[in-house]
């Protein structure tokens, strides 16, 4: 049953099964499909199970409204849900504008959020969250306050990052210097062991969510049958060799999401990253109005993704409207349990 907290108008309702959400949710997050894009895609898979009749246990949205001229408006939404790979970090969207936000008007709102949240899940479920900076710091703040779980030491920032997009517009036809044949594709399941390779490397960037080699086997199968991953491949005479990966697994009706890049340290510096995020983009903006992706502040490639057409990105580039700072901060590590995303 939704719980209904106020704040002068203002409440909060908790859902468990996305067909439950009222259609002025799914409207207000696929109006702003491209900041909702970590909560979006997961209740999208969480409608069509239900429409199958499968109930996807552990799925918790918090949705806290405003009060605009005696209509209720969506302004939050939180969400602590499962993916592929294991338990996402707490994720919070808002409908505001980043330069709109201050602590004065968002304290009581993620106050009345972080009540509900304790009263519904476990302490130790939350062990991270991830949102715009501005609210993942106070979230995290109020959280700690409510649980006396602090943040992890001696560095709780796990990704601190912009998000950034790429529309038809703006993708870039330039091309990457070449200095071998090539091919570029979907993965087929002989690529298999390769592309588990690259994710392995991958996670081991991303600490605390690294992964076994058979976990990382595992995700590359499962991103192979559901047609999420690209792969560059380098040909040089009869050898074949996978120089990058690019996958995409949270995509909703206008939006899909980059959400892995990875090149094999053998073949960097030849441009393979490049040529494949421009491919990619061209085959999904056939179908979607936007690519989105989120890129870390020290992160190289950032240079390489404003090439290819991602707003607000690279050297020298100019600020973009909604190309905006998020930030993915970790609870203590011995109180909480890990998951993946």
């Amino acid at each position: 049953m939704p719980v209904l907290s106020t704040l002068s108008g203002p409440g909060v309702e908790l859902f468990t099964r996305a067909s439950e959400i009222p259609s002025e949710v799914w409207d207000t997050l696929e109006a702003h499909a491209v900041n909702a894009n970590v909560i979006l895609p997961a209740l999208l898979t969480s409608l069509a199970a239900e429409e199958d009749g499968v109930v996807i246990r552990n799925q918790v949205w918090l949705v806290f409204y405003g009060q605009d001229k005696r209509a209720q408006t969506v302004e939050f939404v939180l969400s602590c849900t499962d993916g592929y790979m294991g338990t996402y970090p707490i994720f919070i969207f808002t409908t505001h504008k980043y330069s709109d936000l201050n602590s004065t008007y968002l304290i009581p709102r993620l106050q009345f959020l972080a009540e509900v949240l304790h009263e519904t899940v476990p302490v130790e479920r939350v062990y991270s969250v991830f949102a715009p900076e501005i609210i993942a710091t106070l979230f995290v703040d109020i959280w700690t306050n409510i649980t006396g779980i602090e943040r992890h030491v001696p560095d709780p920032y796990y990704y601190a990052a912009k998000i950034s997009f790429c529309s038809r517009r703006t993708l870039s036809r330039r091309q990457a210097t070449q200095d071998a044949a090539f091919s570029m594709r979907p993965a087929r399941m002989e690529d298999r062991e390769q592309v588990a390779d690259l994710c392995f490397d991958f996670a081991q960037t991303c600490d605390p969510f690294t992964l076994t080699r058979d976990r990382a086997f595992d995700e590359a199968t499962y991103l192979i049958k559901q047609n999420l991953i690209w792969v560059h491949e380098i040909i040089q005479g009869n050898k074949r060799g996978i120089a990058c990966i690019v996958a995409f697994t949270r995509n909703s009706a206008t939006v899909a999401a980059i959400t892995k890049v990875f090149t094999s340290e053998k073949y960097r510096r030849r441009g393979c990253a490049e040529r494949l995020m421009r491919r990619v983009c061209d085959q999904l903006l056939k179908e979607k109005e936007r690519v989105v992706l989120y890129v870390g502040h020290d992160n190289s490639a950032a240079t390489v993704y404003g090439r290819v057409g991602f707003a607000g990105l690279g050297q020298n580039a100019e600020p973009v409207d909604g190309v905006d700072p998020w930030l993915e901060i970790g609870l203590d590590q011995d109180q909480v349990q890990i998951g993946h995303w």
